[in-house]
Parts: C-alpha cells; sequence; structure tokens
C-alpha cells in the first residue's frame, strides 16, 4: 500500500508541459491576424525582460499575401527561450529555426511602431496569431511539392484532428484577388 501512494504522489508531483488549445482553421486565423505573410527567418534572440524569458524572432518578409502594407522585415516576440543557463518554455509556442521557411499569421503590436526604429531591423513588430497554430514550415515533399505544415510544439488541441498538410500553391491561392473578390461576394449577398 506504502508503495501505491508513494508511486501515486510521484505521478502527480510531475511538472506538466502541455498547452491545451481549440483549433483555428486557416480562416479563423485569417480573421485574427494583420498580416498574412511568407517568409525566411533571418535570427532569433532570447533576453529577459521582467520575470520572464522572451524571444524575438526576426523574419524577411519575401511574400504579403495579406496586410495593408508590404512589410520587409517583422519581429515576432513570444514568451519563453534561453538565457544563460535558465529555459522558459512554453508548450504550444511557435518556435523558430534560424533560415526556415514559412507562412505566418501575424498580429502587429501598434505600440512597438515607434520602437521599431530604434531596433537593428527595424520593421514591424507583434506576435503570431493562435501561438504555434498561426506558423506553418514550408516544406518540400516527397513529390517535390512545397507544402504547409503546422507545428505545435507539447500543445494538445482539445479536438483532436489528424493531422493536415496545404500546398504552398493552394495557400497562395486563397489571397488571390480572384478568391477575396468571391468571398466578399459571398458575404454580401
Amino acid at each position: 500500500m506504502k508503495r501505491v501512494m508513494v508511486l501515486i504522489f510521484l505521478l502527480f508531483s510531475l511538472p506538466v508541459t502541455a498547452t491545451t488549445f481549440i483549433h483555428q482553421s486557416l480562416d479563423e486565423l485569417d480573421q485574427q491576424a494583420d498580416y498574412v505573410i511568407m517568409g525566411t527567418v533571418l535570427e532569433h534572440r532570447a533576453f529577459k525582460e521582467k520575470a520572464s524569458i522572451v524571444t524575438e524572432t526576426t523574419i524577411a518578409v519575401d511574400e504579403t499575401l495579406r496586410g495593408p502594407s508590404q512589410p520587409l522585415i517583422i519581429t515576432v516576440k513570444e514568451l519563453g527561450g534561453m538565457v544563460d543557463d535558465v529555459l522558459m518554455v512554453v508548450p504550444g509556442s511557435p518556435q523558430f529555426d534560424d533560415g526556415e521557411r514559412i507562412a505566418l499569421f501575424f498580429k502587429e503590436d501598434r505600440k512597438s511602431r515607434m520602437q521599431s526604429a530604434l531596433t537593428k531591423w527595424g520593421g514591424l513588430q507583434g506576435h503570431t496569431v493562435g501561438m504555434g497554430q498561426g506558423k506553418f514550415r514550408i516544406l518540400r515533399n516527397a513529390d517535390g511539392v512545397d507544402i504547409l505544415r503546422s507545428d505545435l510544439h507539447g500543445a494538445h488541441l482539445l479536438v483532436e484532428l489528424p493531422i493536415e498538410s496545404i500546398t504552398l500553391d493552394a495557400f497562395r491561392a486563397r489571397y488571390s484577388w480572384w478568391a477575396r473578390f468571391t468571398a466578399w461576394l459571398r458575404g454580401f449577398l
């Protein structure tokens, strides 16, 4: 009996490392985003901010699929990262690797517009919409077709869905002038 109690105690004393949220469709991510971009990660750096660790990731914008302007650079700021020997992990946050190609649903932090001129790269600052749900890696599959793949590190969706991917061409087509016009027309009628 004592062994069972010790085992139960140890089981419940282990740290929990998961984030649970509700799945958001591409349309829902799109509605919340100021920009939908495709780009390349230039660099990321982690630093202490108050009692937390945050990581800023600088992305060169290759193509703006939706947004009021064509930014050249955006900086994504998310909780988590490593400073010295201290690691802060936020399961479900987007993870960025230098040099990777991505598609991103981006929400601008309008308060940071004045500060962006002072940063190394300038550009827009903000965060990913829907945590890791709003960041997709652009990968080439075995057939040589570029696809977008969601990348949810340590997150659990309340509704389990099959892992889906979309081709890069199909993703771009969602933002063509014809797709936007027909969506507007459906909403109008």
